[in-house]
């Protein structure tokens, strides 16, 4: 799903062609948003990728994330890094660690 919504970033025009989403950029998410701490501590990359992608789709399907709200984001010239990162927060109503 994050993959999807990267492609659409880029061919909308709001993220650069090598945008990619990669367990490396969804580990620095956990990470910057608190949820690395709520993660179980022996959980390598991929776990944590496979982690982060889950919440967001629970997110996205229980309504507390839209595509339009993080294409705003983008639109507005936020990575998709950073764009996830500030909807996580707002969802769990706290700021950047």
């Amino acid at each position: 799903m994050l993959g999807l919504l990267n492609v659409v970033g880029i061919e909308a025009g709001y993220l650069k062609d090598e945008s990619r989403v990669t367990n490396e950029m969804l580990r620095r998410v956990t990470t910057r948003t608190g949820l690395r701490t709520e993660l179980h501590k022996r959980m390598n990359k991929r776990a944590l990728g496979d982690a982060i992608e889950a919440l967001t789709a629970y997110w996205f399907v229980r309504g507390d994330l839209s595509w339009a709200s993080m294409i705003e984001e983008m639109r507005n010239g936020a990575e998709l890094e950073d764009a996830l990162v500030r909807s996580i927060l707002l969802i769990r109503g706290g700021a950047e660690s």
